[in-house]
């Protein structure tokens, strides 16, 4: 089984990646790598990017880098790149949920940007993501939701466990 994690902003699902990829050698992809590659390649931003190559345009470069399976995916954020995924392989797609509160102050905890209020962080980050179809992906195509809303990685890592090893 391949894996497609979805949620807001530092709710976990790049941390579920690299545990998938750590413990059971799946091959790993994060969406935002390749948005920022491309923003960077095109001199762009990310909505100029979707419009000029596709709401997809995430999910074909995944699929072009794709070789091997199990695969695991976080970050998609449009319904396009799900279904485009789960065209071509068989998928579960998995919410990682956090509170609001949990993930701004898990944002602070990486201090990648200058946000430092939750106000900011609420507009700036999850409702952004929302706005382009976050909200989407999660309503309609989410598999299965994880809670991940405290502080207990290990625990987090069990849930994991048990998941793949169940699609085994």
């Amino acid at each position: 089984m391949n894996y497609i994690f979805v949620g807001k902003p530092a709710a976990g699902k790049s941390t579920a990646r690299k545990f998938l990829v750590d413990r059971f050698d799946f091959q790993g992809f994060e969406c935002s790598d390749y948005v920022h590659a491309a923003c960077k390649e095109h001199k762009t931003t990310p909505g100029d990017l979707h419009r000029r190559f596709g709401k997809d345009f995430v999910a074909k470069q995944i699929l072009e880098h794709i070789v091997e399976t199990p695969f695991v995916v976080s970050g998609c954020r449009k319904p396009e790149e799900v279904k485009l995924l789960k065209a071509h392989y068989e998928c579960k797609v998995i919410e990682v949920y956090a509170s609001d509160k949990r993930c701004f102050n898990r944002h602070l905890d990486r201090k990648k940007d200058d946000i430092k209020t939750f106000e900011v962080f609420y507009h700036d980050k999850i409702m952004v993501n929302y706005s382009v179809g976050l909200n989407q992906v999660i309503m309609r195509h989410s598999d299965l939701m994880i809670d991940n809303d405290y502080d207990d990685k290990e625990l987090f890592y069990e849930v994991l466990r048990e998941i793949v090893e169940k699609d085994r």
